[in-house]
């Protein structure tokens, strides 16, 4: 997912391929009360090179997923860290703790100047995640496209496990109410929508480029997250036990 900071596009790594990019449309306050920029705004910056930490080793790297956590906040996306290479969160309350504060990102990072990048699903971050695994979840992917249809251009992430998440805005309630869903948020799902796709709605969380786990994740569409509602007709589909494939 993405990041940033400022009004302008700012690179995060000149020398490997990471760039960053910013979605989603949260708003509000962190975790530690700060008042959130009135939204995130959406920038992306293609910079030419290889993978994470190559030509500059493991500091480099560390460097690199400091400074991916401190766009993200610049943006108004909180964040939070996750053990290096995995997912599991460090703080002792996870996602709760995400937050935009530079100065406890900075205390997190140097303490554990590895750590992965990870980012709340919902109304923290106005983000919505498709989470694709691969093989199978690649499968139902094309399945659910043959009969739902193609799902909207939106921010693509290739993930450590050889998946991809997609990206789209979280949803009002006015706009799940309008989709046949009468609840006020979309929570997590797993296999809900076919095996290997995962819904990570309020109560979840993403791991973000420049993160990495098996392998480096990275950007594969730079493309604003798109609106939910292709998603939220897959859901309502598959609560109404319409046949989705």
């Amino acid at each position: 997912m993405g990041q940033g900071g400022g009004s302008g596009a700012r690179q995060a790594n000149r020398g490997n391929g990471y760039d960053v990019c910013v979605v989603g449309e949260g708003s509000g306050r962190d975790a530690n009360g700060a008042q959130q920029a009135n939204g995130p705004q959406w920038t992306a910056q293609r910079v030419s090179g290889g993978g994470p930490g190559l030509g500059g080793g493991v500091a480099a790297y560390s460097r690199e997923l400091l400074r991916g956590a401190l766009i993200y906040a610049g943006r108004g996306i909180p964040v939070f860290p996750c053990e290096p290479q995995g997912k599991r969160p460090l703080t002792a309350d996870g996602f709760l703790e995400a937050t935009t504060d530079e100065a406890r990102i900075r205390g997190w990072w140097g303490r554990w100047p590895n750590a992965n990048v990870a980012i709340p699903t919902g109304k923290r971050s106005g983000l919505l995640v498709l989470d694709v695994d691969a093989g199978e979840g690649t499968d139902s992917l094309a399945l659910l496209e043959l009969s739902r249809g193609q799902p909207p251009k939106a921010a693509r992430a290739a993930t450590g496990g050889g998946g991809v998440h997609l990206y789209f805005r979280n949803p009002s309630p006015e706009e799940l109410w309008a989709a046949g869903l009468y609840a006020r948020e979309v929570r997590n799902s797993q296999g809900l929508l076919g095996d290997g796709l995962d819904v990570r709605g309020e109560g979840g969380y993403v791991v973000a480029p420049p993160s990495s786990t098996a392998r480096a994740y990275r950007w594969i569409d730079r493309s604003p997250p798109a609106g939910a509602s292709w998603l939220l007709g897959c859901l309502k589909a598959a609560e109404s036990g319409e046949t989705l494939f």
